[in-house]
């Protein structure tokens, strides 16, 4: 029998561990940078681009699952598992949750 659902307890910890993560915008930034994942860009009403230097603990989460295969999306859980020096099990799977695939998806908090 195919494991699956082996993420849930990787998110639970995630969850636990971003709980206190709403003013440390830069370490968030810099976490997911660690484990490879790039395009913190945004832009300004005039139509700039401006490299993005504030996240919420949502719009981390959706970076996790943005524009990423299943297969790297299970790595990219599994590099932040090790940095983050979690104890659940390793992640092998991300069956049943959603990916994240909008270009406009993003949870900003004003």
């Amino acid at each position: 029998m195919e494991n699956k659902f082996t993420w849930l307890p990787f998110y639970k910890e995630l969850s636990d561990w971003l709980l206190g993560k709403q003013n440390s915008q830069p370490e968030l930034i810099s976490k997911l940078k660690e484990i490879g994942i790039t395009g913190f860009r945004d832009g300004t009403e005039k139509g700039k681009e401006i490299t993005l230097q504030e996240i919420d603990p949502f719009t981390f989460l959706s970076y996790l699952n943005k524009f990423h295969s299943d297969e790297r999306r299970v790595e990219i859980l599994q590099d932040l598992r090790h940095k983050l020096h979690f104890r659940c099990p390793e992640p092998t799977d991300v069956s049943g949750y959603p990916d994240n695939t909008s270009d406009e998806s993003a949870s900003v908090s004003t």
